[in-house]
């Protein structure tokens, strides 16, 4: 853990946080959710938009539920890669070395 210069505990450095990371065990779904959601939504957007030029309608082309598809991966990317940090214990008063 990261020590000040009087000996006392302070929050991690970037770099501290990054190999505290780094030794959490990975797994692949959280991973694939993380990539995967973005792309979905990309390509639901795309093509409601290509819908939307061609002059489909909204009803009768499904162009609707396409509307509703994108902004429900939209929302689902966003809140997958919103900043996360990590949770740590908090610093209370400093404990003597031993």
């Amino acid at each position: 853990m990261a020590v000040g210069e009087d000996g006392r505990w302070r929050p991690g450095s970037a770099e501290d946080l990054r190999r505290e990371s780094a030794g959490r065990p990975t797994f692949v779904a959280p991973r694939l959710i993380r990539w995967s959601s973005p792309v979905f939504a990309l390509l639901a957007w795309v093509t409601v938009l290509i819908g939307w030029s061609r002059g489909r309608a909204w009803g009768e082309d499904l162009l609707g539920g396409y509307l509703v598809m994108a902004c429900l991966w939209t929302v689902a990317a966003v809140a997958v890669w919103r900043p996360s940090v990590p949770r740590r214990a908090r610093g209370g008063p400093a404990q003597p070395r031993t």
